[in-house]
């Protein structure tokens, strides 16, 4: 917020997920290690959700991301690597 008050400029903050990214290990606090062995190298949108409530793994943390930037009441643009690059943007 510094920027925007001590400038007339117009900003947004965007917090952008490289979800494209791919996947070199398995974290060691999650569920399904064997399982997730197989998904590695694989693009972070393609690795199953060990939770089990998301589509994968990289939607499970962008929600997990979602929520915290939440917490704090700001405004911000989330953004996908994966959305953008599928939609050409």
């Amino acid at each position: 917020r510094a920027f925007e008050l001590l400038s007339d400029i117009p900003t947004k903050l965007i917090c952008f997920s490289d979800d494209m990214d791919g996947f070199r290990k398995v974290p060691g606090n999650v569920p399904m290690q064997e399982e997730l062995r197989a998904d590695l190298n694989l693009p972070l949108t393609k690795v199953r959700d060990p939770f089990g409530t998301h589509a994968g793994f990289a939607q499970h943390n962008n929600a997990r991301l979602c929520e915290f930037l939440d917490s704090f009441g700001f405004e911000y643009e989330f953004a996908s690597a994966t959305e953008y690059y599928t939609s050409g943007k």
